[in-house]
């Protein structure tokens, strides 16, 4: 966030934190969100850099096409055969 607004924000009495402060996460949930908003922009990041559309790609990995929007929004969940 800029500073500017930063500081208009606290102006009018607002607090700035962040999500771990908002919701009272632990250090392994924060690791783990981090850890899926990571892999979700590298798969956007390498999508693009290859040209693909998100179309493209789902096209391209048909079996998990189901899944491709979640990746991109880092909320599918690791089945239990990753664990």
């Amino acid at each position: 966030m800029k500073e500017a607004k930063r500081t208009k924000l606290k102006a009018k009495g607002w607090k700035i934190g962040t999500a771990r402060n908002f919701i009272g996460m632990s250090d392994e949930e924060e690791g783990y969100v981090n850890l899926r908003l990571k892999l979700a922009n590298g798969l956007k990041t390498r999508r693009q850099a290859h040209g693909i559309t998100e179309v493209g790609l789902a096209r391209r990995s048909s079996p998990v096409s189901h899944a491709l929007p979640r990746w991109k929004r880092a909320t599918l969940r690791c089945p239990s055969t990753c664990s």
